[in-house]
């Protein structure tokens, strides 16, 4: 019994987040909402290396990578560090925020 005690205590806290943040988002709006915006594509396209290069160096799919360069997906952190490297920047300068 106390198993099924501690699942509902946590689905429980889990709903009050989920509460809590949607109630946030109403009162506050997306006032202090980001989008992150990839730099992937950019920075590869500016490279000395291709997008096929990084399909076959990290067996990812060309639609991975190419997800990784619109931002509909992300890399690993691994990767990204690799990523970064590669392409001769920071990490944080894979990705930008813009105001929504």
């Amino acid at each position: 019994m106390p198993v099924y005690q501690d699942i509902f205590c946590i689905y429980q806290e889990n709903i009050w987040k989920g509460i809590i943040s949607l109630l946030w988002n109403i009162l506050v709006g997306d006032k202090y909402m980001k989008k992150l915006r990839s730099n992937i594509g950019w920075l590869i396209d500016r490279s000395k290396y291709d997008r096929e290069y990084f399909r076959k160096r990290y067996d990812k799919s060309a639609n991975t990578i190419s997800s990784w360069c619109t931002g509909k997906n992300y890399p690993s952190a691994p990767i990204l560090w690799d990523l970064a490297t590669l392409l001769e920047v920071k990490v944080e300068e894979l990705y930008s925020f813009e105001e929504e």
